[in-house]
Parts: C-alpha cells; structure tokens; sequence
C-alpha cells in the first residue's frame, strides 16, 4: 500500500458525564472498524497529553485507503448515529486532524502493546505555505533517518498536511509507532521536529496511546 489517509479525532469527555454513556459511545465507535471503508480504527482513553495546556482525555485513530472511503464513513448512517446519541451528551470539546500518508509502509495496524505518539502542529501566525512546506520536509527527514532500518526506535511514521475542517488551525499531522514505552521515551520523534523547526510552530499538542487487543472493553 503506498498510500493512506490517517484520520485522528481528540476529545474532551466532560467532567459529569454517565460513566455508562461513555462507554456505550466507545464500544460504538469500536464497532465501526467491522465498516467496509475501514482500514483500522481504536476508540478509547488517552494514555496521556504531553502538552499542558491541552485537556483531551480521549482519542479516535482510523485509517483509510482513500479520503473518498473516509467520506463514506463519516457519513455512514451508523457514525451519525453515534454523533447524534452520544456527543451533543457527553463531549466538551472535540477536533480533528486529516492527512494522507504518502509512501505507507509497515502493518496498517499497529500491533496490540504499540505506543502511538501523535501530534497535531499549528504554525505561528504570518507563516504560510512555504514555512509549511520545510516543516513537511523537516520531518520527512527525520521520519526517513527514524523508522525501521533508521534509529530502529520508531516503527512507522507518518506525517501530512491536514485536510479536515475541525482542526482549529493546526495544519500539519504526524503519527510514530514505537514497540514500547521505552522505545518512545528514550528518543521520540516530537521531540526531534521540535528541535529543528520548532521556531516556525505556535502550538503543538502531542499525546499518546497504547494500541489495545483486537475488541477491547472500554474501561
């Protein structure tokens, strides 16, 4: 597969929310990985946001073989209906980020036990298409020294320039799979696009999850 589109939805589940609304929204979202359109979907818990001023709590991760699949799903029936029963309910705040992922490589999904780092990156203001572009190729090439043969701590990474209309004006994505925790503390790829283009970004917000065996109980 040389291509996907990663789609990444965070959100803030609010403070009195029925624990077992919460749940029935999870266990839903779960169930739309069975949706023909889908490559790999997880719902669930956030393990953490490294980003202190950031308050999500929870984290959505779907892939796609094409931005026309991922239409398709958006507006299956059974996706709407989650929306309708659950967010107006439960969600304080939510967004999204939506990128294709060129030159895909490795398992689509991540296997369970992975750490999955991703980060969502805001230009600062005044910064147009060319900054973007060097921050693209920035972390091209870290992602091109940092995967598989590279460093050998991360696994696969992907990163794009977002698409979505909820992204509250973050424009560039990125996703790194590491085996473990470990792998991902000892050198993580935030930190390196940080380190060489962090004075072209206002505001980034990373976070992570460990991938959860096939059909988890939301807990």
């Amino acid at each position: 597969m040389s291509q996907i589109v990663e789609h990444i939805v965070l959100s803030k589940v609010k403070d009195n929310a029925d624990p077992s609304l919460v749940n029935g929204m999870f266990d839903g979202l779960n169930a739309l990985k069975s949706l023909d359109q889908v490559l790999y979907l997880t719902a669930g818990k956030l393990l953490r946001v490294r980003s202190p001023s950031d308050n999500f709590t929870n984290v959505v991760h779907a892939r796609y073989k094409s931005k026309d699949d991922l239409t398709a799903y958006s507006l299956h029936p059974d996706h709407v209906k989650l929306g309708k029963q659950y967010s107006e309910h439960i969600i304080d705040d939510f967004m999204a980020l939506d990128w294709v992922a060129a030159d895909f490589d490795g398992p689509v999904a991540p296997p369970p036990g992975s750490q999955v780092e991703i980060a969502f990156m805001k230009l600062r203001g005044g910064l147009g298409e060319e900054e973007k572009e060097e921050v693209l190729a920035a972390i091209g090439g870290i992602a091109k020294d940092c995967s598989g043969s590279g460093c050998g701590l991360a696994s696969q990474i992907n990163y794009g320039e977002n698409f979505s209309p909820r992204c509250k004006g973050f424009s560039v994505g990125l996703v790194a799979v590491y085996p473990d925790l470990k792998s991902l503390e000892e050198e993580n790829v935030v930190k390196l696009v940080e380190e060489r283009v962090g004075e072209k970004l206002e505001h980034v917000i990373v976070f992570d999850y460990i991938v959860p065996p096939p059909y988890p109980p939301y807990i």
